[in-house]
């Protein structure tokens, strides 16, 4: 083996049978185990890894005793905050898995009772072993802040994507999912590791995500999944979501759909819908990433028109403060094209809660392309007042440009460049 085949990772599989993944593209399977349904003979090499541990799951844990299993799963699962009926749901589920599964009624009788005493200690907290359940900042975990996406979304943590309707947010989301899913390079943004992603997007039927997910270039793989319309929508604490998202990167789009509550305004509704995001999140979920649309703005000018109020994370998200340090990264984005069936996008993105992160621009048509690096983008104040607009114009123009050019590069009608480039040429003979 060369230096670009470094062992990844190895899996046993049980009788003589295992499969070994290498850096480079290399994979070794041993055995037949899989069998010819896997589909696995000319798949990726990490394809082929997580097919295999799809199809061992059960047997790894029938290898320690059904029992024992369960009840090391449901104790993990307490350990992590989820309540007992929360976690009774999901270890029958694991349950299901087994080739022989133990009966409800075994279940019940046996680890249910250790939940139930694992969820609901208080009857026997011993007062004096409260310093047990604090940490100096040395006994804190030695592990770093980790991204999915560095600056944009970071792990085990709800990311938020907040626009008007019709601005792009779909397109920006599957966008970083299907990078995310692939390891791709992202608007200059490098993703550390591919992840596996679900994309649930109720509002929309197959027909039309398949429109989107080809436009963009999705495959046909196992590392990234769809929910559209027809298949109906899951609550965040249903038991066939905490496990389809467990280990994968999960998008909903949008969160009204998975949001119970019903006045955005509410502390308490908002605690509600942090407290199932935690729950997914402490479930196995590596990440969430949640669209929202924004109130429409009732400010107006003395001419009557809509005034685009000063972006803050209070207005671009109702319910923040409800969501606290849940909420780790809100970006905010609006299509600048005044012409939003224009295919030619012109999408301004923002961070709320994102130290670090400088706005940046996007162009399309579909796929979105870097238009604006980070840190070279103006703020959007900038980008709507008119001086701005004289001022790329102008110099646009010095570059020899001409109008209908620069109208295509700045998205600014022919007609407001026209009247711009006068006032340039007559500026410039007065300069000679």
């Amino acid at each position: 083996m060369n230096d670009h085949s470094q062992h990844l990772a190895q899996q046993d599989l049980g009788h003589g049978a295992s499969v070994e993944v290498f850096n480079g593209g290399f994979v070794t399977v041993t055995g037949n185990r899989l069998g010819e349904s896997s589909g696995i003979v000319c798949a990726d090499p990490q394809e082929v890894w997580s097919c295999c541990k799809r199809a061992n799951r059960s047997e790894l844990l029938e290898s320690e005793g059904r029992n024992n299993a369960l009840a090391r799963y449901a104790g993990t699962l307490t350990k992590k905050g989820l309540s007992s009926d929360e976690t009774l749901t999901l270890v029958l589920a694991k349950n299901g898995e087994f080739s022989e599964p133990l009966s409800e009624d075994e279940i019940r009788n046996t680890i249910a009772k250790s939940i139930s005493k694992w969820a609901h200690p208080s009857a026997e907290i011993n007062p004096d072993t409260w310093r047990d359940a604090c940490k100096t900042v040395r006994q804190l975990s030695q592990e770093p802040v980790r991204y999915i996406i560095p600056l944009l979304m970071p792990e085990n943590c709800l990311t938020a994507v907040a626009a008007h309707a019709f601005n792009c947010k779909t397109w920006f989301a599957l966008t970083m999912a299907w990078a995310i899913s692939e390891r791709l390079p992202l608007w200059g943004f490098e993703i550390p590791q591919s992840l596996p992603v679900i994309y649930h997007v109720p509002e929309m039927n197959e027909a039309w995500v398949r429109q989107y997910a080809m436009t963009i270039g999705i495959r046909d793989t196992e590392n990234f999944l769809f929910r559209a319309m027809e298949q109906g929508v899951w609550r965040l604490d249903d038991p066939r979501m905490l496990r389809a998202c467990e280990g994968r990167v999960a998008f909903l789009d949008t969160q009204g759909f998975f949001n119970p509550a019903d006045d955005g305004n509410d502390y308490r509704q908002a605690l509600r819908f942090a407290e199932l995001c935690f729950n997914l999140l402490n479930a196995g979920c590596l990440g969430i990433t949640a669209l929202f649309h924004l109130a429409k703005s009732g400010s107006r000018d003395s001419k009557g028109r809509t005034v685009e109020p000063e972006w803050t994370l209070e207005n671009s998200i109702i319910g923040s403060a409800g969501y606290g340090a849940i909420l780790r990264s809100c970006l905010r984005i609006k299509n600048l094209n005044p012409d939003l069936n224009d295919p030619d996008v012109w999408l301004y993105a923002q961070g709320m809660k994102n130290p670090g992160l400088k706005p940046f621009q996007l162009e399309g048509p579909m796929p979105l392309r870097l238009k604006v690096a980070p840190g070279e983008s103006p703020y959007l104040r900038e980008l709507l007042s008119g001086d701005d607009q004289t001022a790329r114009i102008s110099e646009l123009l010095d570059q020899g440009k001409s109008q209908r050019e620069v109208s295509s590069a700045t998205k600014i009608s022919l007609g407001k460049v026209n009247k711009i480039a006068k006032q340039w040429k007559q500026a410039k003979e007065m300069d000679i």
